[in-house]
């Protein structure tokens, strides 16, 4: 029996992915909700998305590492008016703040079974409810409530047509690169989830996300040095670093050459140009907010990460560079 992972042309950003790969809880979510599909994601483009997961919560992951056993496990959902494309920045961008997120396995179950509203744990996230609060947030109502929604409801929404026959066939490198360990991103939501945990234990505060962490601190700066400090310590500042370390031929043009094969030059280059213009518009944006928020609370909590979104600005332009180069030497 073949293995399928997702084909990178059949699916866009903003596209919402449902899966089925779990026959347990396919057929309980099909005889509660009439769907088999039992979980969400949202494709943001550049071989990544973002969902809500037990364990790590919100995070953003990696597409093409993710191996299927049926070619029938997943569909995408794709937004019907194309006017409405001008909005799915917007949507990924607030999907994006919610990273970090934890997880609710019993505010998922209200979702099929009766609930007391009394109950609603706003600040915590299962599937469903990431991506129809993404859309909400971003100006797109897709289901009647995004609050308590399930694969189901989105599946049936009249704002979206359904994309059948998104896995493919994985060949043999493709296979090896989807089977292979790769702990840098562990890595990186271990620490991420380390820092909020952390945050919420010396502040007593429900803070799940990286933004309600500085929106504490600008209104509790007496917490700014204790954890500034645990952030120092935490690595977080320095997961640039690594991922440089593991992949030097996205930052330098004659390692690429040398170490990747020309075959591969094309895609690698459409690939390498979207992340690298995604990441930089996403720097961009929180170099200017963090600017902005030190003129009005200097903490030093803002001003390591004004210097790491500096940072991250400088190399994502290596990657860039790469990428153009890469593009002439193809045209050549």
């Amino acid at each position: 029996m073949g293995k399928y992972i997702f084909d990178l042309n059949k699916i866009q950003e903003g596209d919402i992915l449902l899966l089925n790969v779990d026959p347990r809880i396919s057929a309980i979510m099909n005889e509660k909700t009439g769907s088999v599909y039992h979980h969400a994601m949202l494709y943001t483009g550049g071989s990544s998305h973002i969902h809500s997961n037990k364990g790590p919560g919100v995070q953003a992951e990696n597409t093409v590492r993710m191996l299927f056993h049926d070619k029938d496990a997943a569909i995408a959902l794709r937004l019907k008016n194309a006017l409405h494309n001008h909005l799915l920045g917007n949507i990924i961008d607030n999907a994006r703040t919610k990273i970090g997120t934890e997880y609710s396995g019993a505010e998922a179950k209200r979702t099929i079974l009766r609930r007391n509203e009394d109950e609603f744990e706003p600040n915590r996230q299962f599937c469903t409810r990431f991506v129809a609060q993404a859309f909400a947030d971003g100006g797109l109502k897709i289901v009647e409530d995004a609050n308590y929604c399930t694969p189901f409801d989105l599946a049936n929404s009249d704002v979206f047509t359904i994309i059948k026959n998104v896995l493919k066939e994985a060949n043999a490198e493709e296979l090896e690169y989807a089977s292979e360990e790769n702990t840098l991103p562990s890595q990186q939501i271990d620490i991420h989830n380390h820092i909020l945990s952390r945050a919420r234990e010396m502040t007593g505060s429900d803070i799940q996300t990286i933004n309600q962490l500085t929106e504490f601190l600008i209104s509790h700066p007496e917490y700014d040095k204790e954890i500034t400090t645990m952030i120092k310590k935490s690595g977080y500042l320095q997961m640039w670093e690594k991922d440089m370390h593991k992949n030097p031929a996205y930052y330098d043009f004659n390692v690429f050459t040398k170490d990747i094969d020309k075959k591969k030059w094309v895609s690698a280059s459409i690939q390498l140009a979207e992340v690298a213009e995604d990441n930089m518009y996403r720097y961009e944006t929180n170099l200017y907010v963090y600017r902005q928020q030190y003129k009005v609370k200097p903490l030093e909590y803002i001003d390591v990460h004004i210097k790491l979104y500096e940072k991250l600005i400088e190399v994502t332009a290596k990657m860039m560079s790469v990428a153009k180069q890469l593009q002439a030497a193809i045209d050549e």
